[in-house]
């Protein structure tokens, strides 16, 4: 089963359009590290039932890498039937992104995020070309959540979009903190090139407003792993998100 076709099928499955971004880190020394791995474990156990997938960014990635627990977690995720994006923001040259997607499909990763912004001849075709022969997913970076994103992605936002529907993405990152461009992009895309905002809570995103600007999947990380009761608090959230869902249709 293709990246797409599996995280459609486990928010079906779970009733929610939720990714866990899961950015937790932590600082060696080496010890630490088993405290921080069973930690995430925990953490994960709780939200699963809640989320469609997890996005795995570099903060937790790092440190779990390094000292050889990151590829234990991605097959706890598999476990319980929930493909895992490494939100790798992909942003190299053809033969450096060729090494980096080679290693990340060998660890058991269904989707990389990848930046617009290297193009696509000697860049991202590869990238593509690379993730689909795997039945993995690409989800392009289109516009990101943050004050300073107007500069760049504000500027060339069709134009990342452009590139999104020539690789025939399976999605694309969009701020949630810019629901004009939410709206903008679920007017231009094809149905086949999905909507994922990111910026929800912590950012100031609203869940109301994603979807109802096109969003297909919220991408959602403190307002879980920060909370007290991060099961409570991703059932929160999917039950918000159903009823806005439920609304459209």
């Amino acid at each position: 089963m293709n990246f797409t076709d599996w995280i459609k099928e486990s928010a079906f499955n779970k009733r929610s359009n939720i990714v866990f971004s899961l950015d937790l880190t932590c600082y060696p020394p080496r010890n630490s590290i088993k405290r921080f791995y069973r930690k995430v474990c925990t953490l994960l156990k709780k939200v699963l039932p809640n989320v469609c997938a997890v996005k795995i960014g570099w903060p937790t990635m790092i440190p779990l890498t390094f000292y050889g627990k990151g590829k234990l977690v991605i097959e706890m995720i598999h476990e319980h039937d929930t493909p895992v994006i490494f939100d790798a923001k992909i942003t190299d040259v053809k033969h450096t992104n060729e090494k980096v997607i080679e290693h990340l499909i060998n660890a058991g990763i269904d989707a990389v995020t990848a930046m617009p912004t290297i193009g696509i001849e000697d860049a991202l075709d590869m990238v593509s070309e690379k993730l689909r022969k795997h039945g993995k997913g690409l989800i392009i970076v289109s516009h990101m959540s943050h004050s300073g994103a107007r500069l760049v992605f504000g500027t060339f936002f069709k134009e990342f979009l452009e590139i999104a529907v020539k690789l025939n993405a399976d999605g694309v990152v969009i701020g949630a903190t810019y629901p004009k461009k939410l709206k903008e992009a679920s007017e231009i895309l094809p149905d086949s090139v999905k909507i994922y905002a990111v910026g929800i809570g912590a950012q100031g995103g609203s869940i109301e407003q994603a979807i109802t600007n096109g969003a297909d999947y919220l991408i959602i990380g403190r307002a879980i792993y920060e909370s007290k009761y991060p099961d409570r608090a991703s059932l929160k959230l999917r039950n918000i998100a159903i009823k806005f869902v439920k609304a459209l249709s």
